[in-house]
């Protein structure tokens, strides 16, 4: 009880940011923590095949949750402002059916993923389905601002798995991928209920239509969310899903540990976007533009060296040695997930100004590159190649919301960001002498990468301004 008392009062103090950063937090310590226990417990062969088949439920699952997840954020939060407590009925109708059509073209995408996979038909279809509705569920509590129960509903999530696969161990099954993949289900399971539990009451529904022009806003959301995310979602799982297929349990297990490893990485980034997105998309933010875009910029350098830091941890956590294949993949899904966390910002603003068909392009033309890179890998059966396109899949995804929101010319760098390229090769050059090391040396320097990051990280945290000094600061409204 202490200690809640203790985090309410410093989250008060430092920003309203902190629950939800928290909630990201814990699932991500969550994902890290089964996937080190799975890869160690059963062997890297074994996470191999349950990573190749839990990408292609988290790849059709995001698919299916891309477009209600964002009609529900922020068509819930613009209801929610003006009246809190109270939701039509109309759009509670209207995000159910829109929710069993993406769930009904989610069926589709499954044909194509699920060929020779080892997990049964009705255990990959409730894993699916329990994904989907954990991420719509997520989205309407931070549109709700509940940050505090999906905190809580993360915990337990993220808890229950790991109990599953502990008792796993204790008597090995014959098939054990189908058995994991259970386990892993038992976490959005968990989630839904802790989350329905801490919100019971909460809402209240109220007859109330779905106006046409609120509508039309939410097809159009879902529509380029699904092309955005939907894009960026398959470029990160696709590539795992392939090396299953292609039989190299090993490149797959360092591909998904890596990702579920760096997911953390986007904490704060993520978690702003879902904050400011219902303030974005009332049309109350305009003046906000410019803290919005600056909060990111200082995390990137310090961001680079937490991810490249775990390069060789990631490895070591799945029983690999930290070589320079192992630790090359890693630190490319790094560089991929940094990409996207110093693009959220320009992502976020330009989707509540309803110019969201810039990144949802951008996403898709990031996809394409990334898709031909892997038909030269299957071809070739060049596994190397499958992370090397998501890193170049991911510059184009992520460069040209960037880009085209500050204004500047393609190519033109200025001071500050020139400093940060610097920094950047640096870090990158670290890591590969690192990777010639032994262990320990590889180890450690990944250590000393974390720390400063860490640190880094905090002294921007710590430099936010707060409540009243926010808005005295704040500069005036920007022009897109």
């Amino acid at each position: 009880m202490w200690l809640h008392r203790l985090w309410d009062a410093r989250r008060r103090r430092f920003h309203p940011l902190a629950d939800a950063a928290l909630a990201i937090g814990v699932a991500g310590a969550g994902r890290i923590a089964l996937n080190s226990l799975i890869s160690v417990g059963f062997g890297a062969a074994v996470f191999g095949r349950y990573a190749a088949a839990a990408a292609g439920v988290l790849l059709v699952g995001s698919l299916a949750a891309s477009g209600p997840s964002a009609a529900t954020t922020l068509g819930v939060a613009r209801r929610w402002g003006p009246a809190p407590g109270t939701l039509p009925r109309g759009l509670i109708a209207f995000l159910a059916r829109l929710l069993l059509v993406f769930v009904a073209l989610a069926v589709l995408a499954a044909l194509l993923v699920r060929r020779h996979d080892p997990v049964p038909l009705p255990l990959w279809g409730a894993a699916m389905l329990g994904y989907v509705l954990y991420q719509v569920a997520r989205s309407a509590g931070y549109a709700l601002d509940r940050a505090d129960a999906v905190t809580r509903a993360e915990a337990i999530g993220a808890t229950l798995p790991l109990l599953a696969v502990a008792l796993l161990l204790a008597r090995p099954p014959a098939q054990p991928v189908a058995w994991l993949i259970a386990a892993f289900t038992l976490g959005p399971v968990a989630f839904l209920m802790g989350f329905g539990w801490w919100n019971r009451g909460r809402v209240r529904v109220v007859p109330g239509p779905l106006t046409p022009e609120e509508r039309r806003r939410g097809l159009r959301e879902s529509a380029m969310f699904l092309l955005g995310a939907g894009s960026s979602m398959a470029m990160q799982y696709l590539p795992v899903v392939i090396a299953g297929r292609l039989e190299a349990t090993t490149t797959a297990a360092v591909l998904f540990g890596a990702l579920q490893a760096t997911t953390p990485l986007l904490l704060l980034p993520r978690v702003y976007g879902a904050v400011m997105m219902p303030a974005f998309a009332a049309d109350t933010g305009a003046d906000r533009v410019a803290d919005h875009l600056a909060l990111v910029r200082p995390l990137f350098v310090p961001s680079l060296a937490l991810a490249l830091g775990l390069a060789p941890w990631v490895a070591a956590s799945l029983g690999l040695r930290p070589e320079p294949s192992a630790m090359s993949v890693a630190a490319l899904v790094a560089l991929m997930t940094l990409l996207q966390v110093w693009a959220t910002p320009a992502v976020t603003v330009l989707s509540a100004r309803q110019r969201e068909v810039i990144p949802a392009v951008a996403s898709a033309a990031g996809l394409a590159v990334a898709g031909a890179v892997w038909v030269v890998a299957v071809r070739g059966d060049a596994v190397l190649l499958l992370p090397v396109g998501l890193a170049l899949g991911a510059v184009v995804r992520s460069l040209v919301p960037v880009w085209m929101l500050s204004g500047r010319p393609l190519g033109r760098l200025d001071g500050p960001t020139l400093r940060r390229l610097v920094l950047s090769v640096a870090l990158a050059v670290s890591i590969a002498v690192l990777s010639r090391g032994t262990t320990v040396v590889a180890l450690a320097g990944g250590a000393a990468l974390i720390t400063t990051g860490l640190f880094a990280c905090y002294r921007v945290w710590a430099t936010l301004p707060r409540g009243e000094e926010h808005a005295a600061n704040r500069p005036q409204a920007m022009t897109l």
